[in-house]
Formats: C-alpha cells, sequence, structure tokens
C-alpha cells in the first residue's frame, strides 16, 4: 500500500459555530459519541431548564464531533443525515471538514483505526480534567490524506468489506436463533408428549455455604451474567478482600445465580471451566436431581427470555433494580420437564449446538478482526519526506 502525505486536521476542519443559548421549556435532541470509533447516537432528549451549560452547539451533516474526556478511547464521530439538528454541550469541540480536501466517509473511517485513537491519546496525556483533548492539541493531529479521488475509491472498497462482515454476523445470528429454537421446543414441546411441570423443589436440593475464608487465601470467583449469557470465570480475590466469612464451592453440574439479578436472567449452569470456583452467599448454589432432569435442560430453560418475566414477579424488593429472588420462592417456580428420553435427546443435540458455537465464535473473532487489520494496513503508511504533519 502506498505511502499518502499526512495534513494536519487544522488544515482540512474549521470550528462549527452554530451556538444557541439553552430555552426553558424548549426541548434538545441531543448527541452523544461511542467509544472505539463506533459513531454518534441519538441520546435522552432534554429541556433547556434542565442543563448546567450556557450554550448548545448544533450538528449538521458530516460534522466531525470529539468527546473531549473520551476521545482518548476512540470518541470521535462523523455525524450521519439522521443526527442533523441534534445539540451537543461545550465538551464536544464540532468541526466542519473541507469537502475539497477530505471525503467525510474517509475521516469516518480514520476514527475507527487504532492509529487515530492512539495519537488523540498522545494529545490528551498530562492535560487537567480527566485527560480532556483540548480542541488545539485535537486539530494537531496528522491524517493520511491522499487525494479525494483515491479516498472515494478506498471508501467504497472499505465499506463493501464492512457490508460482508455485516452479513456474515448477521448470518451466524440467524443459524444460532435457529438452534436455540429447537432446544427449547424439546422443551416447551417436545414431539409426542406433554412436558410435566413440576417444581424447583423437585429438581434441586439447595446447598449451604461449605468454605471457612481465610484472609491469606485467594479465591477464584465464578459469576453470572444477566440475559441468559450462563456462568463465567471471574476475579481473583483475596480473602481480606471480601466481609464474607463463608463462601460456597461450585461444581460442574451445579445450578446458581445471583439473587439481586436473577429477573434480569441471571441464571445458570456451572460449565466445567468454572469447576471449583466459589461464590458468595448472595449466590444461592443447588445440587440437581439428575433422576428427574438433565442439568442441560434447566440451562437451556432459564436462558429463555420469556422465563424471566415471571421471574421478575417472584423477586421481592420495592426498589425494581435492587429486587432479589430468595431460594423459598425460587423452589416453588414451576418448570415443565420432558420425558427422560426426550431430555436425553436434548443432550446430545445441545452438545453439537455448543460445538458450533464454539466454531462460530472462532470465525466471529476472525471476522471482528479483519476491518481493522485492513485499515492498519491502508492508513499506517510512513509518509515520505517532509509530507508528514507540518
Amino acid at each position: 500500500m502506498k505511502a499518502w502525505p499526512r495534513v494536519m486536521l487544522s488544515e482540512i476542519c474549521t470550528s462549527a459555530q452554530r451556538f444557541t443559548t439553552p430555552t426553558p421549556g424548549e426541548i434538545y435532541r441531543q448527541l452523544g459519541v461511542r467509544l472505539w470509533g463506533e459513531g454518534a447516537y441519538e441520546r435522552e432528549n432534554i429541556d433547556g431548564a434542565d442543563t448546567k451549560y450556557a450554550n448548545f452547539n448544533r450538528i449538521a451533516t458530516n460534522d466531525l464531533v470529539v468527546n473531549k474526556i473520551w476521545a482518548r478511547n476512540g470518541a470521535v464521530a462523523i455525524a450521519t443525515q439522521e443526527q442533523a439538528d441534534t445539540y451537543v454541550s461545550t465538551e464536544f469541540p464540532t468541526f466542519v471538514l473541507d469537502h475539497q480536501r477530505i471525503d467525510p466517509r474517509w475521516m469516518r473511517l480514520l476514527t475507527k483505526w487504532r492509529g487515530f485513537w492512539s495519537a488523540c491519546d498522545e494529545k490528551a496525556q498530562g492535560t487537567s480534567g480527566k485527560n480532556r483533548i483540548k480542541p488545539s492539541q485535537f486539530l494537531s493531529i496528522a491524517i493520511p490524506l491522499p487525494p479525494l479521488a483515491e479516498q472515494q475509491a478506498l471508501v467504497v472498497r472499505l465499506d463493501a468489506l464492512a457490508e460482508k462482515t455485516r452479513q456474515l454476523e448477521a448470518h451466524l445470528e440467524a443459524a444460532e436463533h435457529d438452534v436455540d429454537a429447537l432446544l427449547r421446543a424439546y422443551i416447551f414441546h417436545p414431539p409426542g408428549e406433554q412436558p410435566q411441570k413440576r417444581p424447583m423443589s423437585e429438581l434441586l436440593s439447595q446447598r449451604q455455604p461449605d468454605v471457612a475464608v481465610n484472609m491469606a487465601t485467594q479465591y477464584r470467583f465464578a459469576g453470572v451474567y444477566s440475559f441468559g449469557r450462563g456462568v463465567f470465570a471471574s476475579v481473583v480475590k483475596s480473602g481480606s478482600d471480601f466481609a464474607y466469612d463463608r463462601l460456597s464451592r461450585v461444581r460442574t453440574g451445579d445450578f446458581i445465580y445471583p439473587k439481586l439479578m436473577a429477573w434480569e436472567g441471571a441464571l445458570g449452569v456451572v460449565p466445567e471451566e468454572c469447576d471449583g470456583m466459589v461464590v458468595s452467599p448472595e449466590f444461592p448454589v443447588f445440587s440437581v436431581n439428575t433422576d428427574a432432569v438433565l442439568p442441560e435442560v434447566l440451562d437451556i430453560y432459564f436462558r429463555t427470555p420469556e422465563v424471566w418475566p415471571a421471574l421478575a414477579k417472584l423477586s421481592g424488593g420495592t426498589n425494581l433494580r435492587r429486587r432479589r429472588l430468595q431460594p423459598s420462592n425460587f423452589l416453588n417456580y414451576e418448570v415443565p420437564v420432558p420425558s427422560m428420553a426426550t431430555q436425553f435427546k436434548l443432550r446430545e443435540i445441545a452438545k453439537h449446538a455448543k460445538a458450533l458455537k464454539a466454531k462460530h465464535a472462532a470465525i466471529r473473532a476472525a471476522n471482528a478482526a479483519l476491518l481493522p487489520a485492513m485499515l492498519e494496513r491502508v492508513f499506517a503508511q510512513k509518509p515520505k519526506g517532509d509530507d508528514c504533519a507540518r
């Protein structure tokens, strides 16, 4: 890939000056900027009476918008047509591009490049106020700038590549959605039978905390993701870092959940990779009665979003975010249990599904790395001679 001249942003950007004084009673659409080159997004509206800022700046299509604090983490974006006439505070310096020299789509791709994030980070180092980047510092960043026609041709090619990666991701998601639907069908609508509803008290036995905490010992904790994403290996903590005097050891096939977030789909079966880890007393731990139900059945059932509202109703507390699902209530909850023959079929399908998702994870990782690698190849060329930032 050829090396192009580099120019400072100050040569191709001018400050956008569309300031307005917020008026109480008037509603303003707000714009935010995501980290790591993920673009701008429309935030919640705000009444002019509710802002602490004396001025808002109105955004136009193709403006370059910078988050002062988080520019070092890639919070720089090009505003889309749909985001025109939104507003930002003075914490978001905004610039108009010289379209005779730079295509906004080229700048958008630059905001997704790690090298650009690093340049923003270098300029923000040592400044006051949470490493804010000053507009003058931002404008001193040098970017690769080929002729406009070359920019446009490369943008078309890179956008086509990005679209291919999106299509692949959509294909993987659709395949996994179908697999999950098949697994759930064996629980909710098993072929040729009517599943029997049974209380969890017949399927699980609660175990009490069985690990006495030693202040000098390191403990590897397990956690449970919300929204049906299962059990995972969490942090390592010293016994001196928490107040609990007892913990629970979990084993492969145990069923666990955090009392606080169970209503949000944070329940699951302990996988092999988490065997022997510990959880706090805020995580009830249950042994599964495998004569009645296989752990895979419970894991699939409680990953189902349609199940979570019923758990929310069982969770006590007046504050939505602080509602707890107590074991006594959970053990009264009834689940459909198909025949053991159907459960063993489900286990085999679940094994194939797990292998498929592992392959998909590898494909996703390679797919996610493709565009960043191409951006690095396109943008990271060393400039020739004195073509670097002047």
